[in-house]
């Protein structure tokens, strides 16, 4: 569990699943269990929600990345409210290593 939490892979959850996040040219993949919505935040006013359709629930999303992005979490929201949330990942990090 230590080594998880220093090397950052870990996220916190109520209830969903992050299944996967993936970064490749310019974009972030997440794919989650049954969700409500999935929100990118990458800094102060710089987030996009993805969300259902009325009655049915979403399992994946595409966010595209802002060039002065620096990093971004990820939320998951399930239909009953539970969320999900990612560590914080860093472009610079991903991208040089």
């Amino acid at each position: 569990i230590t080594d998880a939490l220093v090397k950052g892979n870990f996220y916190a959850s109520t209830g969903p699943e992050i299944l996967e996040i993936a970064y490749e040219d310019g974009k972030v993949y997440v794919k989650t269990s049954d969700a409500d919505r999935i929100a990118y935040n990458c800094g102060r006013r710089h987030g996009t929600i993805r969300y259902a359709e009325e009655g049915s629930s979403i399992n994946e999303a595409v966010f595209e990345v802002k060039p002065e992005s620096k990093y971004f979490i990820i939320t998951v929201t399930d239909a009953k409210g539970y969320k999900a949330y990612s560590n914080a990942y860093f472009f610079d990090e991903i991208e040089n290593g």
